[in-house]
């Protein structure tokens, strides 16, 4: 940034002076007037020159230190980038499971729920922010559907009470989510844009908002949130178990038939 100014300084002065001391307009230029102009050159520069900013690494913990995956964290800064969207995201549902656990979508953005499972799911939802249901279907028989209010709703299948997910609609230019490290990273933006973020997480009661000035930022551009939660602890199924829900299942989906 020094060098820029620097270079672009140089080149005022050079048309200035070509300006002020050419032969069709020879100027007296007291210390005063130069002093004006200088002054004044440096305060255009600075207000036409924003400068960049970006988080390379930040992770987020919970209160026993543990890291915290598929949280949303949200910036109302100007990207320097522009980011693309889509007008439409899958959710998809694999091993009784739906992939991705948490998905980012834009406001008005479209939800294809496509079925990779040898049982058929129910897929619904009761949110305030949209109230939506997909009856027994497989394949890629379920049709899209629009989410056109911001915030989250909680996704689950009236079959199998196990599966949990999430679809988090956002207005905010930048939204980036944590992976299962607790990490993610803030894109580059325009400093002067903003000086908070805001993070959501299914386990908080509202999004938590965190002023820039107040993080510990190193060196490197990263940094630490503690979020006011506890994670609960994980229970892996046995593989026996796990084998034998799905034998069930297809007995179901036999029977069904």
């Amino acid at each position: 940034m020094l060098n820029l100014i620097q270079a672009l300084e140089h080149h005022v002065y050079r048309c200035l002076r070509f300006f002020l001391f050419s032969q069709h307009h020879v100027v007296k230029v007291t210390m005063r007037n130069y002093i004006k102009i200088t002054l004044l050159f440096h305060l255009l520069l600075v207000t036409s020159i924003t400068s960049a900013a970006s988080l390379n690494g930040v992770q987020l913990i919970d209160l026993s230190g543990k890291p915290i995956p598929n949280a949303v964290i949200e910036m109302s800064a100007t990207p320097t980038v522009e980011v693309r969207t889509q007008s439409e995201y899958l959710m998809d549902q694999v091993n009784f499971e739906f992939v991705p656990e948490v998905l980012i979508i834009p406001r008005n953005a479209y939800v294809r729920f496509p079925n990779s499972d040898d049982s058929r799911h129910h897929v619904y939802s009761f949110s305030e922010t949209k109230q939506f249901e997909l009856k027994l279907f497989s394949g890629n028989q379920a049709p899209p559907v629009q989410f056109d209010k911001t915030g989250a709703v909680a996704v689950g299948c009236n079959i199998h009470d196990r599966m949990n997910g999430y679809i988090y609609i956002t207005d905010f230019p930048i939204a980036v989510k944590s992976d299962a490290n607790g990490m993610t990273a803030i894109p580059e933006y325009k400093e002067a844009s903003t000086n908070e973020i805001q993070v959501w997480h299914p386990l908080l009661m509202r999004p938590q908002r965190f002023n820039l000035a107040n993080l510990n930022i190193d060196s490197s551009n990263n940094t630490v949130i503690t979020l006011p939660i506890a994670l609960p602890e994980v229970q892996e199924e046995s593989s026996d178990a796990i084998n034998s829900l799905k034998s069930r299942l297809k007995s179901y989906k036999n029977d069904g038939d």
